[in-house]
């Protein structure tokens, strides 16, 4: 008598068989565990988006050539107003009010502006040698510098508007569980994080004029014409 029980080949396939089946009409797929089905089922049983063997009359034009576009059923990116009611796709968006070329807000001139992008981005002076240079500016010839000294050019600087957003504040501490002996000095820091409202944020971002015609507002995806392969460029253009 054998002193242990042979597996048989059929026992050792049947405990790695795939288990769980796709109930979507038609398919008899199966699989060995749930993020396989689901995988499956968002690439070959997703109908949010129109497949590329639609009818030339429904399909969607694409700004490549040999592409065609199939935009999402349900997010639309529809036109909506202030108050987030749709309005009709061929709406005018409100008027922009752009400002006069020579208008430098809190530099008064482009030298200011400039001498100041020069000193604080650029150059990363200290500031000792920011009023050194702003002296020497003065006694040449007689000449006015557009500061006076590094604390008048913080101040322009800080006075910028950027976006018309402004800055908050709040500051954070760690009040969880602790060692008894030898505590993280982070455990004990006060940390102060500065922000922006993030949906200001964006909405200043839609309504820059320099990002009119670059934005996807609706999900897509691009088959080309002839195999049908999907092809995968842009944020939107996933699955």
């Amino acid at each position: 008598m054998p002193r242990t029980i042979p597996r048989s080949p059929a026992g050792r396939r049947a405990v790695s068989a795939s288990r769980i089946p796709c109930l979507c009409a038609g398919c008899h797929c199966w699989f060995k565990t749930a993020s396989r089905l689901n995988h499956h089922k968002s690439s070959f049983h997703s109908y949010s988006f129109h497949k590329s063997g639609l009818p030339a009359h429904l399909q969607s034009t694409s700004p490549h050539e040999g592409i065609v576009r199939d935009y999402h059923e349900e997010l639309t990116g529809q036109k909506c107003d202030s108050n987030g009611q749709p309005i009709h796709p061929s709406s005018l968006p409100p008027p922009i009010f752009e400002k006069p070329p020579d208008d430098w807000g809190s530099y008064g001139s482009q030298l200011g502006f400039e001498t100041a992008e020069f000193i604080f981005q650029e150059a990363e002076m200290s500031a000792s040698k920011i009023d050194k240079l702003l002296y020497l500016w003065g006694c040449s010839n007689g000449g006015r510098p557009p500061f006076s000294d590094h604390n008048e050019l913080y101040e322009t600087i800080d006075a910028t508007k950027l976006g018309d957003i402004q800055w908050d504040t709040f500051k954070l501490r760690y009040n969880g569980e602790r060692p008894t002996d030898n505590v993280p000095p982070w455990m004990d820091e006060e940390y102060e994080y500065w922000y922006r409202d993030p949906s200001t944020v964006v909405e200043n971002m839609l309504s820059n004029m320099e990002f009119d015609g670059e934005i996807d507002y609706a999900p897509y995806q691009d088959f080309t014409v002839g195999d049908k392969k999907q092809r995968y460029e842009n944020f939107m253009s996933g699955d």
